[in-house]
């Protein structure tokens, strides 16, 4: 099981949390299935030495309305 950490603008603003899936650059991902909660899209992705803890370098969306009104594949 991989643990996660959200990275914006160079800081930790979220750590220790796990997701069903491995993201990649470009996946659009967020916190729960409310679309009202933040969305993020993975601009980067650094695992550690050990390759259990994942660091997610994301741009931040306040929900899923202002995700789709800045990111033009998204819906």
């Amino acid at each position: 099981m991989y643990h996660y950490s959200l990275i914006i603008d160079g800081r930790n603003v979220d750590h220790d949390f796990s997701l069903p899936f491995t993201p990649k650059v470009g996946d659009l991902i967020n916190s729960s299935a409310n679309d009202k909660d933040p969305y993020y899209l993975v601009k980067g992705v650094v695992l550690s030495m050990n390759d259990n803890y994942i660091q997610l370098h994301v741009q931040k969306f306040s929900n899923k309305l202002d995700a789709s009104s800045h990111i033009d594949w998204f819906n």
